[in-house]
């Protein structure tokens, strides 16, 4: 009989991801969720620091004001929330879809390079708001004030995340509610994302899909 290349006993023979062992989960494939993880848990703690950055200057509205005005604050506290959530939800996906579906990821390659879109988009992201006018290349819309070329590298990662989480189901042939929950979700979230790109000039359309 051949051998099962998703089995729990093939994985765990192989060596380790981002230096952390592949004994302490059922797949090797699963440890594509660190980077995501420690991403997010760092944003969230930005998200955390400028959220009292923000508070402060309500109470002292000159808090700051010359090197981290207000606007810039708020748009750079709410984008890494969104960012944080993202990949966070993402990294929480690739560590339970391996489980649910009981097979490996489809490429671990793949989760790396989305990753990396993911980081450069957050990273160019930050960098266009403080050093950059915030409003250029961007559709000036709340909450995803992220301006061009950034919105391209969220969509792209997007599109190779629902790619390789489909086709680790689809090879898999096994669906639970859990799976079925978490790609409808992520499939739903992403797809939402993009209609946002499109720029919409009645303000009331544009809202209606958020």
């Amino acid at each position: 009989m051949a051998e099962n290349l998703n089995s729990p006993k093939n994985e765990h023979s192989s060596k380790r991801l981002f230096g952390l062992s592949p004994r302490n989960v059922t797949y090797r494939s699963q440890l594509v969720a660190f980077p995501y993880f420690v991403t997010a848990g760092l944003l969230l703690l930005a998200q955390i620091i400028f959220g009292l950055f923000l508070a402060a200057q309500y109470v002292w509205p000159t808090f700051l004001i010359n090197s981290l005005p207000f606007n810039i604050n708020r748009e750079t506290h709410l984008n890494l929330l969104i960012l944080w959530l993202l990949l966070g939800l993402m990294g929480a996906t690739y560590y339970l879809i391996p489980e649910e579906a009981r097979s490996k990821l489809f490429s671990v390659k793949l989760a790396v390079l989305q990753w990396i879109l993911l980081l450069i988009a957050a990273v160019g992201t930050l960098i266009s708001f403080w050093f950059f006018r915030s409003d250029i290349g961007s559709l000036g819309k709340p909450f995803t004030e992220s301006p061009y070329p950034w919105p391209y590298f969220i969509a792209l990662g997007a599109v190779i995340f629902l790619v390789n989480i489909g086709v680790t189901l689809i090879r898999a042939r096994r669906w639970t509610p859990i799976s079925g929950i978490l790609f409808a979700g992520m499939a739903g979230i992403s797809i939402l994302y993009m209609i946002d790109m499109i720029f919409f000039p009645n303000l009331t359309i544009d809202f209606y899909w958020w």
